[in-house]
């Protein structure tokens, strides 16, 4: 782990919270990263069918919510793509693109379970390091189990990258779900975010 590496943190951010910025934190922190990318997904694939918030109001709410974060950054690609967003089309692009840094793929632990479940899942561990981070209290940690297509070396690879437990313990469901029942969701997101959310009355149907 001598060279710095970039993260990438693809999602809805719909909105983006502070158990996403506290992920990016961590990741600056405690592993060699010189960048965390925020890669919002344009057409969610678990989600279609799903009401999404217009992509250019995610994107507002995320560029709120990075300002003056060093080392934390948004890349668009995906919101410019047609079809479904896979991760492994991503990794494809940026491992053409920064052939010389290892990639990491930052997820919950509530992901890990079903990451080698994910499209073209093998091709995908093959060029990225599955990094987890863990909510504290929460039991679920990575095993190898989770990942039977890797072999032992790549496994001993990824466990060095494994983030300390972290305080995660909000979800952008309960975020819009207090919205649309008028509850604060103050200390949930930044305080410029919630002014946003306020300013452009977003969330005010329960549509969880």
């Amino acid at each position: 782990m001598s060279s710095p590496a970039l993260a990438i943190l693809g999602g809805v951010f719909d909105p983006v919270h502070r158990g996403h910025l506290a992920m990016a934190e961590a990741v600056l922190e405690h592993l060699p990263v010189e960048e965390v990318r925020f890669v919002p997904v344009g057409v969610p694939p678990h989600k279609e069918g799903d009401r999404v918030t217009p992509a250019a109001d995610r994107l507002a709410l995320l560029e709120i919510a990075l300002t003056d974060r060093p080392g934390m950054s948004i890349d668009e690609r995906e919101l410019h793509r047609s079809g479904p967003s896979w991760s492994i089309d991503t990794f494809r692009e940026l491992s053409r693109e920064f052939p010389r840094q290892q990639l990491l793929l930052l997820i919950g632990a509530d992901n890990i379970e079903t990451l080698n479940s994910w499209h073209r899942a093998e091709e995908l561990l093959s060029l990225c390091i599955p990094v987890v981070a863990t909510r504290r209290g929460n039991c679920r940690r990575f095993e190898p189990h989770h990942l039977p297509s890797v072999d032992a070396d790549r496994l001993k690879e990824i466990a060095r990258w494994q983030l300390p437990e972290l305080d995660l313990d909000v979800s952008s469901s309960e975020i819009r779900r207090r919205c649309a029942e008028g509850e604060s969701i103050a200390g949930l997101v930044p305080p410029e975010v919630v002014r946003h959310i306020e300013e452009r009355s977003l969330y005010l149907t329960r549509e969880v």
